[in-house]
């Protein structure tokens, strides 16, 4: 196995709605996927399921989570502003 192949994929979550627990605790399960960064346009929401998950990357914008040279973006908005985020991103 080559070195590209044992890095981990770096996860960015965007949404601490809901469904954003099941998405979390699927890919924690990974061993191939760190979670690396959690978005949500409420900071306090984002910081507090951050620490929740041992997570260090909270943000409250897109543009913030970009530092974080993610490889997967996981949009968990309500359906309706899907299209705005993904063409954002």
């Amino acid at each position: 196995m080559s070195n590209a192949s044992k890095q981990k994929l770096r996860v960015g979550l965007v949404g601490m709605g809901y469904v954003s627990q099941y998405h979390l605790r699927a890919l924690k399960k990974l061993d191939y996927v760190e979670v690396a960064a959690l978005c949500d346009s409420n900071l306090d929401r984002a910081n507090k399921a951050a620490k929740e998950a041992g997570i260090s990357g909270a943000y409250g914008s897109l543009d913030e989570m970009a530092r974080e040279r993610l490889d997967v973006i996981h949009i968990l908005t309500p359906p309706a502003s899907h299209c705005a985020l993904t063409v954002e991103v």
